[in-house]
């Protein structure tokens, strides 16, 4: 399915660059609330998906909703699935770093 080969490739991605910097705890924190953000918040998840609205200013909205709290690393990285159009993505892509962190510990 595609939706899983999606979430892994950016999954593992996501997880070899915070194992990297030591941050894989703090990355899956970071990531597990911004799933569940777009989870419940409709107009959130409206917006971040909405192909009309450019990427520089779903960008801009992600950085007020989290006052600019966000790691570099999950920036930069939400930044990536903004840009890639990889957003409505996020829950699996929380989900599958789980299961890696899972594997790792």
């Amino acid at each position: 399915m595609l939706i899983d080969i999606v979430a892994k490739r950016y999954s593992v991605a996501v997880f070899n660059m915070a194992r990297a910097k030591n941050l894989v705890k703090e990355i899956k924190d970071e990531l597990g609330h911004l799933g569940e953000s777009y989870n419940a918040v409709d107009k959130l998840r409206l917006v971040l998906n909405n192909p009309l609205i450019n990427a520089k200013d779903k960008q801009e909205l992600l950085n007020k909703i989290t006052g600019g709290s966000l790691s570099p690393l999950c920036g930069k990285f939400m930044e990536l699935l903004i840009r890639k159009r990889r957003v409505e993505y996020l829950p699996e892509i929380v989900k599958t770093y789980g299961f890696l962190l899972d594997q790792y510990n």
